[in-house]
């Protein structure tokens, strides 16, 4: 019996002893950039705390900071804590290890990864970026470049309802040779329309702020053609025309302003056939990218990401969310749903989220609202409706946590499908078509 306490004792003794000193960072299995840390706490020093990293010499760290937090194992005045500066950029790319020692004695040590920004110490760079919902849903946090830390740091936190800022773009079809390209804040304040015509009727939208200008897909019987004109609808311009009623016709405009290309899908008449074809933004050097003997309704494009979204569907009512590069290279499969896809289809680089629409399934029993990572991974159903909208577009609002739709009007509600609202609506049998969300 004395002999088993006594060993119980050294077993208490001994994981007493590995919980009086610990290296915290770098954490172990964490990854670590710029310039930070090595930091820990031990509660009694019998000589020099240095730190050795990937075997070279130990350096020294210095010890004796206060660690009131280590009241509860050490029996001292808490001034225990030990930390050394070190730039990680030193050791470059990869994995590495850390081990902290007492008078020459190891006591604790951890593996952990680098990143760099491919030198030991960035000079002359400049930036800032912004993470939605960061630190809280509705806030905005923004991150500048530091350069005496290496590190991206919080610059601010500000709300992110930004109404004010906000507006959406959208074609509207008024009667039936009526149609407009008007325009909104998100609160439904300033209600402008941009462009009115009744010879070739614009149809699908896209917008370019940084270089000024409205681009949209237009057809009369005769003609069919991309057009675009300034913000406020002034000096509108043909880019690429079509003739003939059974050449087909231009839909589902995505502007590329950084790298100079306008991308749009195109319809062949008397066919399921589409094209993914691009273009300068003057309307030169129409190419096309991809053809599909299936029927594409929409395109996305991440020009940051350099991909290119659209969903199809095959001849036996297959659905599938397909990807490729911007030139129409390595055209992947990306994801297929559990239902058929609905018209919505709605792509936010800036969250790296894409959103689409199923219709009614034995699953569904009328219509749900899905989304997933930019790989396809993580897909999430939002919300299920009782009501199925005929939708025509569909556009997300991941800022103020709203989702709009065309269903002869513009309907809007949380992204959760609560507060379901109308936005805009028109006294005809008509109404928008497609639409853009823009922050201005």
């Amino acid at each position: 019996m004395y002999f088993r306490i006594s060993m119980a004792l050294v077993a208490v003794c001994l994981a007493s002893m590995t919980q009086a000193a610990t290296l915290e960072v770098p954490t172990p299995n964490t990854t670590v950039s710029g310039i930070g840390v090595i930091s820990g706490w031990k509660c009694t020093a019998e000589g020099d705390i240095t730190i050795s990293l990937n075997g070279e010499d130990p350096f020294p760290a210095t010890y004796g900071l206060p660690r009131s937090d280590t009241s509860s194992v050490c029996s001292d005045d808490g001034n225990n804590g030990f930390f050394s500066y070190w730039n990680w950029g030193i050791l470059g790319d990869g994995q590495h290890t850390a081990v902290a020692y007492d008078n020459g004695e190891e006591f604790a040590r951890s593996t952990f990864r680098v990143v760099t920004t491919g030198e030991e110490f960035l000079r002359g760079a400049s930036g800032t970026c912004e993470i939605p919902d960061f630190p809280a849903p509705g806030e905005t946090a923004r991150f500048k470049w530091n350069q005496s830390t290496q590190h991206l740091e919080l610059d601010s936190v500000s709300s992110a309802t930004r109404t004010a800022q906000g507006k959406l773009y959208w074609t509207n079809r008024k009667s039936r040779l009526g149609y407009a390209v008007q325009r909104a804040n998100l609160d439904g304040s300033q209600l402008e329309t941009l462009f009115d015509d009744r010879g070739l009727y614009p149809v699908d939208l896209a917008v370019d702020p940084s270089g000024g200008k409205l681009y949209w897909t237009a057809g009369n019987d005769d003609l069919r053609a991309i057009q675009r004109a300034n913000l406020d609808g002034s000096q509108v311009e043909n880019l690429v025309l079509w003739h003939g009623p059974n050449g087909g016709a231009p839909r589902e405009l995505s502007v590329d302003s950084t790298g100079g290309k306008l991308y749009w899908l195109f319809w062949r008449s008397g066919s399921y056939m589409t094209e993914i074809q691009r273009a300068n933004l003057d309307g030169s050097q129409v190419e096309t990218l991809v053809s599909h003997s299936d029927r594409i309704f929409h395109l996305a494009v991440d020009p940051t990401g350099g991909k290119l979204y659209w969903p199809v569907e095959t001849g036996d009512f297959q659905h599938a969310i397909l990807r490729a590069n911007l030139d129409g290279s390595q055209v992947e499969t990306l994801l297929v749903p559990d239902s058929q896809l609905g018209l919505g289809f709605y792509l936010d680089p800036t969250v790296g989220k894409l959103y689409w629409t199923l219709n009614s399934s034995p699953r569904y029993r009328q219509y749900a609202l899905q989304r997933a990572n930019l790989d396809g991974s993580q897909v999430e159903t939002l919300f299920v409706s009782d009501s199925q909208p005929r939708t025509h577009d569909l556009v997300v609002d991941t800022i103020g946590g709203k989702l709009y739709w065309t269903v002869g009007e513009i309907r809007r509600a949380n992204l959760n499908g609560s507060q379901e609202e109308s936005f805009f609506s028109i006294s005809s049998n008509y109404g928008p078509l497609d639409l853009v969300l823009v922050w201005e």
